[in-house]
């Protein structure tokens, strides 16, 4: 409705932008309205457990029994769940499970259950070992969903700041050319194309950064299909593989940023979407670098009201057509035949008689002169070296946005980190007590759990068959970051100890670790904030600049036109 409002290609762009951020913005809020309510129900459900299963310790009762609080989608996961624990094959089952279920919750409670119905149940400092862990499992939801709805609040009146500009930049745009009137050709000409293009691009990039910082996971790991068959074609694959065979070490540091990242892309992938990028940015460019010539030639060849207003402000309305008319027809006539073009105003003028277009000679010098000055710019409005030159640059920007974009991924991955290894320290203070607990299996548990270390921690696990110890220590080595190796060196000492000994300093002050994960969470909460304020204003700066700046430059100039004139008269 808008674009049939207005057709004009930057409004069609405009509504795509605004399609795209609607559509991503409430496909995620629902998304995540949805997952948090699975986790509240999550901890209902884990309390209803813990009381049925002390009426006579059999989980598989305690489940059935709480089924019947739960609503359809809590339902369809508990029946998912009883039927594993009855299966025959337990164990096959449970990897099946964690492949195709994403809530890592519900895989971590299906691993206790398992465990509990393959190995029993034991007594730690008093209390049972399964309704220890259970209760351990409730905090680090109520954790969870405690940060959730933190993020999901702050976010939303922040992303509707960045959003809205959107909406308002015709609005804008009116505002302006209700202030100075010549400001029209400014603002819907070739300038104002791109300075709406850039004032788009910078919000959506203002946007998913904000995403980032809001922490919105993805709904599922993208296995890049298409880059790999792109990848697979001669030409393609070749000049990847001399690129990666000369970039070696680049590519290795960029596997690592991206690992602790979270994503699951290659390098190779990265560097050729890169590309890819690069090379449909560049199309893109010349494309529109085209098609705003073509507009601005198209403009040449008609005059509007407006026009003739600042060209000759004494005539009256009555002649605007049969000059419009006029300079149309001249127009279009010496841009047909450019030979015959008259080699000044004075000589324009002298065609004019003779061919029976009679005006005062004020009037005809100024049609003249508007006349000869259309045809000039008509033929001077090609596509040139330089704009080849700027398509360039703006090609190479494109190629690097991703690595900027990463590189902004790396500061709040900081924070995902921090989060995740405590997530581990809290799996692996439920597993630890339990006698037939393995260092792979806790390994298996972790990579279940993962999401920046995901990818480390598989490699570890395949390498883990061969030598432990050293599949131990290449994965320190793959992950510097410091509170992730404390882990594996708890893990490397299981090899002379209990694991409960390893990672005893885990239950030395249970409590106390607890508040320290919630003082995490408000400090990582209000950094992320802090920085999508920040971030926030932008658009509305940006948005005032454009309707302001271009408005003052122009009154500016003509300040100084009007200045030079008197300075020129006075002597």
């Amino acid at each position: 409705m808008i674009f049939i409002s207005n057709r004009r290609l930057i409004t069609l762009i405009t509504v795509g932008f605004a399609i795209y951020i609607i559509n991503s913005e409430v496909a995620s809020r629902l998304a995540k309205k949805h997952e948090i309510k699975l986790l509240t129900e999550m901890q209902k459900m884990l309390e209803d457990i813990v009381h049925y299963f002390y009426m006579d310790y059999r989980i598989d009762n305690a489940i059935y029994r709480a089924r019947e609080k739960l609503s359809q989608d809590m339902k369809a996961a508990v029946d998912q769940i009883y039927d594993l624990l009855l299966s025959t094959d337990r164990e096959e089952g449970l990897r099946e499970y964690y492949d195709n279920v994403p809530n890592k919750y519900l895989r971590t409670f299906v691993s206790q259950c398992i465990g509990l119905m393959e190995h029993g149940d034991q007594v730690i400092d008093g209390k049972l070992l399964f309704i220890r862990n259970l209760e351990n499992l409730q905090r680090e939801i109520d954790i969870e969903i405690d940060k959730q709805q933190r993020l999901n609040m702050e976010f939303m009146g922040v992303i509707l700041c960045v959003v809205s500009p959107i909406f308002c930049i015709e609005l804008v745009k009116q505002f302006a050319i209700s202030i100075k009137e010549n400001m029209f050709d400014f603002y819907y000409g070739r300038w104002g194309f791109l300075l709406d293009l850039c004032l788009l691009l910078i919000i959506s990039s203002i946007y998913i950064i904000m995403r980032k910082s809001a922490e919105y996971t993805s709904f599922h790991q993208s296995s890049h299909k298409w880059l790999l068959r792109i990848d697979r074609i001669g030409l393609v694959k070749k000049a990847m593989d001399n690129y990666c065979t000369k970039n070696a070490s680049k590519q290795e540091r960029l596997q690592r940023k991206l690992r602790n990242n979270g994503s699951n892309i290659k390098a190779r992938y990265f560097v050729l979407r890169s590309f890819i990028l690069a090379i449909s940015v560049f199309i893109l460019s010349v494309g529109i670098t085209i098609y705003l010539h073509q507009y601005s030639r198209s403009r040449q060849l008609l005059v509007k009201e407006e026009d003739l207003e600042v060209l000759i402000p004494t005539v009256k309305e009555v002649h605007y057509d049969s000059i419009a008319h006029t300079i149309e027809t001249y127009t279009r006539k010496y841009i047909e035949r450019p030979d015959i073009i008259p080699n000044n105003s004075h000589d324009m003028v002298d065609r004019l008689k003779k061919d029976g277009i009679i005006y005062s000679p004020l009037v005809a010098e100024a049609i003249a002169e508007d006349i000869l000055d259309r045809v000039i710019k008509y033929q001077n409005d090609y596509f040139s070296f330089l704009d080849l030159v700027i398509c360039l640059y703006i090609s190479i920007l494109a190629y690097y946005l991703p690595k900027i974009l990463l590189k902004y991924s790396g500061i709040v991955s900081k924070d995902a980190m921090e989060d995740e290894v405590n997530q581990f320290n809290a799996l692996i203070g439920m597993l630890m007590y339990n006698d037939t607990m393995t260092v792979k299996q806790i390994l298996q548990e972790m990579e279940s759990f993962a999401v920046v270390f995901k990818q480390s921690i598989r490699i570890c696990i395949d390498e883990y068959g061969s030598d432990d110890i050293y599949a131990l220590n290449k994965l320190k080595e793959r992950e510097p970051y410091e509170p992730f190796r404390r882990i594996v060196d708890n893990l490397i000492r299981c090899d002379e100890m209990p694991i409960s000994m390893a990672f005893n300093e885990i239950q030395v002050d249970r409590d106390g670790y607890i508040s320290k994960r919630k003082l995490a969470n408000e400090k990582s909460i209000k950094k992320r904030v802090i920085r999508a304020y920040v971030l926030a204003a932008l658009p509305f700066l940006l948005l005032f600049s454009y309707g302001l700046m271009p408005v003052l430059i122009s009154a500016i100039k003509e300040i100084n036109l009007i200045l030079n004139e008197l300075q020129n008269t006075v002597w």
